[in-house]
């Protein structure tokens, strides 16, 4: 890779572009942006993640969220929750219903619905009224909802192929990152606890071209001994099936970015939080104002990656974006020496599909454990009269972690809905928590391991009651706002792609640049609802036509280039 350097590193002049969030979204738009010659700088209220230890400070960014920084890159990473025909009322069954009902009776919120601050409620409120319409089968809504799982899908597809030729660039320049990337190309495992999701999504993976074989749940116990348990006990019953795509540590690889960025000349500011976008009378950016000053900082060009963590005042002055960032938490399991697991996986990563009752699991292990289970359930204050009715969502990632020649496995799972960020009395960015809620979803993770693994996995375990917060949309659709600059740019904002951040992150990145240069050449003086659309569309467009065999060949060049530097 050539690194052109940022010609006015004394800041002499206005910046190209300010990036605000130091997540995968806002590292990647920053390093694209950097290649092109642009300059950048770059603001984030969290720590430099490469001084502060992840387990010293409260992280605010998945991306850094302490060592389980593991994740996926596949075709299906980012998609809507919504209520819509297909795969997702088949991988995500009763979607509507978790997001109307508490975490300790089977849904996904906090807290019951009236406990949540108003802003909350709205963006509930606007999420239950498109799912009823999607129940309704409302021809509109349908169409839009499917076109949106359409285009999500296309834009993995193109990033994915991005993700492929940059973890390559990256294994050049820097082979000795190798040692902790904890790099998986050789294909990712999905099981399934029932026949009917397994063949729905086998057909959608086959139709998108990045499916490699199946396993009914005999073969796949031959194949890796390590489900042997989960096979046994009916837990997966569905079977399996391996696709193309990549996992690794996003936070290793996001701290050599940082590295780099400097060298590309990049200004770097942590911990200074962006609080407020400024608009003119003539409904054009002016700058922004940082916490604690009163000096706007400027730029030609704005654009917004904060996630679920944009302070309640940031986007006070643009109605598309103000309160549509809700936070969904996920938490972490560690299990220490996991070379035996890890083998008997084949050394894959691989994600667990279904929504099993809590009673049906409970069946599937040992007495002494489901009272072990049922104890710690009715101490959480869970009605044990209900457990055949609570189905929480299985949507469990279980990945091999390589580090400094340890192997652990990281296993990352729950989705807990937080609600819109309000500023805390510290002045610091928080949601309204409760511990119940962690306790449940940690429970239940246990639970699912036990019947995959086996009982003996359980004393291996480290508990991360705290994980990640990825950031979601009312409507599932990306916030996708641009406003004229004061000085003819473009302030971007985009953010609630939900699970899809890291593996969409290059394609977002080659947008916003494309949005810049058009903006650079026509002095864009308003911006129109859909402005760009056809531009997406067009980037994503082509990804369609690579072939199923595309991906063979891209995991082949990696594994060629990792291999030239392993013992």
């Amino acid at each position: 890779m050539s690194v052109v350097k940022c010609l006015s590193k004394t800041r002499a002049r206005t910046s190209d572009l300010i990036v605000v969030g130091s997540g995968i979204s806002g590292i990647m738009t920053a390093w694209h942006a950097a290649q092109k010659g642009y300059c950048v700088e770059l603001f984030s209220k969290s720590p430099d993640p490469r001084i502060e230890l992840p387990l010293d400070v409260n992280k605010e960014s998945s991306t850094f969220d302490s060592k389980n920084d593991q994740r996926y890159v596949t075709i299906f990473e980012g998609h809507p929750y919504l209520e819509h025909d297909g795969y997702i009322n088949k991988v995500y069954p009763g979607i509507a219903k978790d997001f109307e009902t508490d975490v300790l009776s089977g849904g996904i919120l906090v807290s019951p619905y009236k406990k949540f601050p108003r802003a909350s409620r709205v963006w509930l409120d606007e999420r239950s009224e498109l799912n009823k319409k999607l129940l309704s089968k409302t021809p509109e809504d349908t169409r839009r909802v499917a076109d949106l799982f359409d285009s999500y899908t296309r834009e993995n597809r193109a990033a994915m192929e991005k993700w492929f030729g940059i973890i390559i660039d990256l294994v050049h320049h820097t082979p000795e990152i190798l040692g902790n990337l904890s790099l998986h190309s050789n294909g990712i495992v999905r099981l399934y606890d029932n026949t009917e999701v397994f063949n729905q999504s086998r057909a959608s993976h086959q139709e998108e071209g990045v499916f490699i074989k199946e396993y009914t749940p005999q073969e796949l116990i031959k194949k890796y001994s390590a489900y042997r348990e989960g096979v046994q006990r009916g837990f997966i019953a569905g079977g399996a099936i391996e696709v193309y795509g990549l996992a690794f540590a996003v936070g290793v690889f996001c701290r050599e970015v940082l590295d780099r960025l400097e060298r590309m000349g990049v200004k770097l500011n942590f911990k200074t939080e962006v609080q407020k976008v400024l608009i003119n009378s003539e409904k054009k950016v002016e700058g922004v104002l940082l916490f604690g000053e009163g000096m706007a900082r400027v730029a030609n060009n704005y654009a917004f990656h904060t996630g679920a963590f944009a302070g309640p005042e940031l986007f006070e002055f643009i109605p598309q974006a103000q309160h549509k960032l809700a936070a969904v938490e996920g938490y972490w399991i560690t299990i220490e020496n996991a070379d035996r697991i890890v083998a008997g996986m084949g050394n894959k990563p691989n994600k667990v599909h279904g929504k099993k009752s809590l009673g049906e699991m409970l069946a599937m292990v040992d007495g002494s454990s489901a009272r072990r289970y049922l104890k710690r359930l009715k101490e959480l204050g869970v009605d044990n009269k209900i457990l055949d009715d609570i189905a929480p969502i299985v949507d469990f990632n279980n990945m091999p972690i390589r580090r400094n020649g340890q192997t652990s496995l990281g296993v990352g799972s729950g989705y807990v809905f937080k609600g819109v960020a309000k500023r805390g009395n510290d002045g610091r960015v928080e949601f309204k928590d409760t511990s119940k809620s962690g306790k449940f979803v940690l429970t239940v993770m246990e639970l699912w391991l036990e019947a995959l693994h086996g009982k003996e996995l359980v004393s291996a375990m480290t508990m991360h009651p705290v994980g990640c917060k990825r950031s979601y949309t009312p409507n599932d659709e990306e916030l996708d706002v641009n406003i004229p600059t004061k000085s003819g740019g473009l302030c971007m904002i985009h953010d609630g792609g939900n699970t899809g951040s890291t593996t969409k992150s290059p394609f977002i990145a080659e947008y916003i640049l494309e949005k810049m240069g058009v903006a650079s050449k026509t002095g864009m003086e308003v911006v129109k609802v859909g402005e760009f659309s056809e531009l997406r569309t067009g980037l994503g467009r082509s990804a369609k036509d690579i072939p199923g065999s595309r991906w063979k060949g891209l995991s082949d060049d990696l594994n060629r280039e990792v291999g030239k530097y392993q013992d």
